[in-house]
């Protein structure tokens, strides 16, 4: 989930969140990925009840921009962050 930085701080992200929980109510479960450092984005998932749930590793191998690229990625449920500023 991402939020312009022209928008932020206006609520925009609670109100996606609330989005997507009534639009997918019928899971049994929602996953959200917030970048570590994003210290606001994961103070307003915990404050909105979400759990943390492990850490997801992506690597990027290659160019992007041009679509010459594989990732791999591995997601340790039973790791948790260490949060210095929330």
């Amino acid at each position: 989930m991402y939020v312009n930085k022209e928008l932020r701080k206006k609520g925009y992200q609670k109100q996606m969140l609330i989005h997507f929980e009534k639009t997918f109510r019928n899971y049994n479960e929602l996953y959200a990925d917030v970048r570590l450092d994003n210290y606001p984005s994961i103070s307003n998932f915990l404050k909105l009840n979400y759990i943390e749930n492990g850490i997801y590793y992506v690597l990027v191998i290659g160019f992007r921009f041009k679509n010459l690229y594989f990732t791999i990625k591995y997601w340790d449920k039973n790791r948790k962050h260490i949060y210095n500023n929330v």
